[in-house]
């Protein structure tokens, strides 16, 4: 179906729940501008390896697309599995113009560009391409630098509306030869 050419798109309980058993990354989006600092809480997904890209939506009000759409550049802090209480007050809408400070996220920069300071990885990337899509902007960003954290631990994920921790990994034979 194409959007716009008078077919209907049902919204029914079927698509959540396809929807929610999807399991996703889930990751903190950090963006500054003229000493504004904001974030957002969203899952991602690997676009590219060559060269390294990754999506995120975010809301077309947010302020933090608003500041990575002005500077160019944003961060993705990736969630370890005990994090799942920071990821809650990053979604919620900022009351200062320091979110980071306002939500006690403890932070880091590169280059201007707000992360989280402990964390399973960060990414930094610059906005290659923005997709309206509904209500969200799909970003699209090339990681130009990525910071690995001290703790191995399983990173966060969103699955069936709830954040879960990934679980040991399966053995699988003939293990596909991608390359995530």
């Amino acid at each position: 179906m194409n959007q716009g050419e008078g077919d209907v798109v049902e919204h029914t309980q079927d698509i959540l729940q396809a929807l929610r058993r999807r399991a996703m990354p889930v990751g903190i989006v950090g963006a500054a501008s003229g000493g504004e600092r904001s974030c957002a809480t969203g899952t991602q997904s690997y676009v590219s390896l060559r060269p390294p890209m990754i999506a995120t939506s975010l809301a077309l009000s947010s302020r933090t697309y608003e500041l990575a759409h002005e500077v160019g550049f944003f961060s993705v802090s990736v969630l370890r599995d005990e994090q799942a209480g920071l990821a809650v007050p990053a979604a919620e809408k900022a009351t200062t113009k320091d979110k980071f400070g306002e939500s006690n996220l403890d932070s880091q920069q590169w280059h201007n560009v707000p992360a989280l300071a402990d964390c399973g990885a960060v990414l930094w990337c610059s906005l290659e391409q923005q997709h309206p899509v509904g209500n969200y902007v799909l970003c699209v960003g090339r990681i130009v630098k990525a910071t690995l954290g001290t703790n191995r631990a399983d990173s966060l994920i969103r699955f069936g509306g709830r954040y879960h921790a990934m679980g040991d990994p399966l053995d699988v034979a003939g293990e596909s030869p991608y390359p995530l």
